[in-house]
């Protein structure tokens, strides 16, 4: 038996008064005339007996009423085994339902989704009056849509109608959350959590992240994966594009990793990529069971600025993972200055060479000597070579300023420069840290090459980190402040951020004087991803995922005040704050896949956000039924914690739970009857 009000309970305390009148009336004494004792002796031993009686009688009745009267206010009920008093037990229940996207597959018995709504539809067809129903949502436990509660049965069927797939992942842990709180307020004493579910790995519930619990709720869970060996399902988990490398009208690697979620391979997936909507390329691929495949497609950028990609596969279990988002800032060609060495025998054909090579035009490059340098207005220009070039105190102030401004600069050190100062003025004003002259009496090699550094990536097919081309090195400026491209413990070019640009610092000249660098294969790539690198504008691409908040942070001055957000073709205002160490926006998680663009309040373009799914719930494979009810339970107890199947919706343990009845009429009219009792006995027996 249970009590709806149980606080009422403390009223039985009243239930002692009559005793306690009772005893009181004993303890007063009643004075009697009388005028002999003889009298005494005319009293019967039966009339003592029954006047006995009668107040024991009373005084049970009237303890009896007061009792009844209490638990009547406090509503008991009993459950169903009770014979002679089986009923509906007015139920408050609150349905979890699985609405991510995993729940969209397809095996023998049909949609995982549409049978879960379908198991939710027969168990609502056995509500009656008085039951009183709530949806929450695994996907968004704080959509306060259908929370309710209602006793409408047409309405919640509309609800159930209206839910549809989501690109969220679960969060079951604020969904079990959500559900105790509405049913904290229930109206009624049975009280009941459905957990409609695919049951994979993410929807295990984070203990650590549960309320206190709430006692009387039983849990019923219900699983749909069918565990079909067939079932498999891909997913597009990267895109790499060669930033420094991409160029309009350049064909450019772009490299596509496509993983496996399920138990078996699978064969023939069509993997294409589009630019601009446009497909451009395509592949067939096999991948094997759990594994990763990666694919190399040759693209061509149209134009600069921002391109945007999109790389979708076809003929798995799932289309809402199939499809992932991308964009990249093509930069176009750089206009250079290139200042070159006024000695006579300065040979600069293999530098000069090295910054034609990638197609620019040649008008995109212009080479003065170095007393022409004054006489140039380095603003005009994106990056500027220095070929060996001992730079006056004028000349430092001026290449500083157009580097922290935002220009690039490419400094070949030489022996002009060594035989000035070993260790450059304008290094120190870069922060270049452990400048060191180096002559080797044997041509030193290259120990290690840093080929995750994005001047290297790519360019070498081969393993390991050493350059099979030997360059012979004889002098050099080495630096130790990075190990980029390392001679021993130190290396041969050093980076460096001053202001807005950047500056790439080499320790042997663009020639053949210290080195046979410019003889290798690396060199003339090694070139243009410096001229690329210091030249390119701020990376305005982000990426984020579903259901996660958004913060990005642009750099300084590049916008002012608010900037606007075009999302599926909606334009929204939004405040940008600024701090000393940036320009930061935040924006709404997305709920679906896509591409999220921010312009300013004239219409530029400021930066581009790829929204993608997470990839956890592309896993078709895991099913973690014991490791969800084991985590249920951890809250709500495993004596309250049922897994159900489908024929539960229409009867089983689900209907027989809600079997029982209130006490509270029959005990009221329990107490009508003993008052009456007490009325007649009181008034017979004076």
């Amino acid at each position: 038996m249970q009590f709806l009000n149980p606080t009422i309970l403390i009223g039985l305390a009243a239930a002692s008064i009559p005793l306690l009148l009772h005893l009181l009336n004993l303890r007063r004494l009643k004075r009697v005339e009388f005028s002999s004792v003889v009298f005494l002796k005319e009293l019967k031993k039966s009339r003592i007996r029954n006047v006995k009686l009668r107040q024991l009688l009373l005084l049970i009745l009237r303890t009896l009423i007061i009792a009844c009267v209490v638990l009547a206010f406090a509503r008991p009920t009993v459950d169903s085994q009770m014979p002679g008093l089986v009923a509906h037990a007015p139920t408050s229940v609150v349905y979890i339902l699985d609405n991510t996207f995993s729940m969209d597959i397809e095996s023998d018995n049909g949609v995982q989704f549409v049978q879960g709504k379908r198991f939710v539809k027969e168990t609502l067809e056995q509500l009656q009056q008085g039951d009183e129903v709530s949806f929450v949502l695994l996907s968004d436990p704080f959509d306060t849509r259908m929370h309710g509660p209602t006793r409408n049965p047409e309405l919640a069927a509309d609800w159930l109608q209206n839910v549809s797939i989501s690109y969220l992942r679960p969060d079951m842990a604020s969904a079990l959350n959500t559900a105790s709180n509405i049913l904290k307020t229930a109206a009624n004493i049975n009280r009941e959590i459905v957990i409609v579910t695919d049951a994979q790995d993410n929807t295990v519930p984070d203990v650590q992240g549960l309320q206190e619990s709430v006692e009387g709720i039983a849990v019923y869970i219900h699983t749909l994966n069918d565990d079909d060996a067939s079932v498999s399902n891909l997913s597009v988990d990267s895109v790499y594009m060669p930033r420094l490398q991409m160029r309009p009208d350049i064909a450019t690697d772009v490299v596509v990793g496509v993983a496996n979620h399920s138990n078996v391979s699978f064969d023939g997936a069509l993997v294409s990529l589009f630019l601009d909507d446009r497909r451009v390329a395509q592949q067939n691929v096999d991948i094997g069971s759990n594994t990763s495949a990666y694919l190399n497609f040759t693209v061509t950028p149209n134009s600069g600025g921002i391109n945007n990609f999109r790389v979708l596969v076809e003929g798995d279990a799932l289309e809402h993972d199939n499809v992932r988002y991308s964009n990249c800032l093509v930069p176009t060609f750089p206009s250079v200055l290139f200042v070159r060495n006024s000695a006579q025998n300065a040979d600069i054909s293999y530098l000069e060479t090295a910054l034609l090579a990638d197609g620019r035009d040649s008008n995109t490059v212009t080479t003065i000597a170095e007393n022409q340098l004054g006489s140039f207005p380095l603003a005009e220009y994106d990056v500027v070579v220095l070929q060996d070039i001992d730079l006056s105190q004028q000349q430092q102030r001026e290449v500083v300023s157009f580097v922290e401004s935002g220009g690039g600069l490419l400094y070949f050190l030489g022996e002009r420069v060594a035989s000035t100062d070993e260790e450059p003025a304008i290094l120190k004003k870069f922060g270049v840290k452990g400048i060191s002259f180096e002559q080797f009496g044997t041509p030193a090699r290259f120990t290690s090459i840093d080929k995750q550094n994005s001047l290297f990536t790519g360019v070498f097919k081969s393993q390991g980190n050493v350059l099979n081309e030997d360059p012979a090195v004889n002098k050099a400026f080495l630096f130790g402040d990075n190990s980029i491209l390392s001679i021993g413990q130190q290396s041969l070019l050093t980076t460096a951020q001053v202001g807005r640009g950047q500056a790439i610092v080499f320790g042997v000249p663009g020639n053949g004087d210290w080195s046979r660098l410019p003889f290798t294969g690396v060199f003339v790539s090694l070139v243009n991803r410096s001229v690329a690198l210091v030249s390119a504008s701020p990376d305005m691409t982000f990426e984020a995922l579903v259901g996660e908040p958004i913060r990005l942070q642009l750099p300084h001055g590049l916008v002012q005040g608010e900037l606007v957000e075009v999302r599926d073709g909606i334009e929204s205002t939004r405040k940008v704050s600024q701090f000393s160490t940036g320009t930061y926006v935040v924006l709404p998680a997305a709920k679906q896949p896509g591409v999220i663009a921010l312009q300013s309040t004239s219409g530029e373009p400021v930066a581009v956000v790829n929204v993608n799914v997470q990839s956890d719930e592309s896993r078709v494979s895991i099913e973690s039924t014991e490791k969800l009810v084991d985590g249920v339970s951890q809250w709500f107890g495993s004596d309250n914690v049922t897994v159900v199947d489908a024929d539960d919706a229409r009867g089983g343990e689900i209907r027989t739970a809600r079997v029982g009845t209130e006490l509270w009429s029959y005990v009221l009219m329990l107490a009508v009857l003993l008052a009456l009792c007490e009325m007649t006995i009181a008034s017979r027996w004076k």
